[in-house]
C-alpha cells in the first residue's frame, strides 16, 4: 500500500511540472524547458489566441506559438493559457471557429469573459516579399480593447528565423505584464 501511495504522489507531482534538460544533445537537437507549476489565484490571467499567419502553413505558426507560449512561461507574474491549451479547451467547432476568427473588441471581451483572462495577446505573423513581420497585440480582456502593440520584423524570409523572434518578443511582452 506504501508503494501506491509513492507512486500517486509522484503522478500529482508529475501532473504539476515538467522536467527535462536543456541543452544540446547527440543528435543535434535543443531543447527548450519550461517548469509549469500550479496557477496562482491571485496573478493574472494571459491567453495566447491561435496565431494569425499569412505567408506561411497554419502548422508553422502551431509551432511558432508553441514557441512563444514556452518562452513566456519562462516569465513570472502571470497565468499563462497558451493556444493549444484553448483548442483542448473549447474542442467544439463553434469554439474553434471564434477563437479563430475572434478580432473585434466584443468578440474579445466575450473569449476573455469565458477563459477568465485579464489580458488577452494577439499574434498576427505576416510575410511581406522577403521579410517578416510579426506584430502583437495586447489587449484588456474585460474590454476587448488594446493596450500596446509590438512589432518584430526580420530581414529574412527564412521560417527559421522566426524561431529567434519568438523568443525576443516572449520577453518583451513578459515585462510588459
Amino acid at each position: 500500500m506504501k508503494a501506491f501511495g509513492k507512486i500517486g504522489v509522484l503522478l500529482v507531482l508529475a501532473s504539476f511540472t515538467i522536467l527535462a534538460c536543456e541543452g544540446h544533445h547527440a543528435s543535434g537537437d535543443k531543447t527548450t524547458v519550461s517548469k509549469m507549476e500550479k496557477q496562482d489565484s491571485k496573478l493574472p490571467n494571459v491567453v495566447v489566441k491561435p496565431f494569425s499567419a499569412k505567408g506561411i502553413t497554419d502548422d508553422q505558426a502551431s509551432g511558432l506559438a508553441s514557441k512563444f507560449c514556452v518562452e513566456l512561461s519562462k516569465q513570472k507574474g502571470f497565468n499563462l493559457l497558451c493556444a493549444e491549451d484553448l483548442r483542448a479547451l473549447y474542442s467544439h467547432t463553434g469554439d474553434q471557429v471564434m477563437l479563430g476568427q475572434c478580432e473585434s473588441s466584443d468578440c474579445l471581451a466575450r473569449l476573455a469573459e469565458k477563459t477568465k483572462a485579464d489580458t488577452i495577446l494577439q499574434i498576427i505573423i505576416s510575410k511581406l516579399g522577403e521579410k517578416f513581420v510579426v506584430t502583437v497585440s495586447v489587449v484588456e480582456g474585460p474590454t476587448g480593447t488594446i493596450k500596446s502593440r509590438l512589432a518584430h520584423e526580420l530581414d529574412s524570409d527564412a521560417i527559421e528565423e522566426l524561431l529567434d523572434a519568438m523568443t525576443s518578443l516572449a520577453t518583451k511582452v513578459g515585462e510588459l505584464l
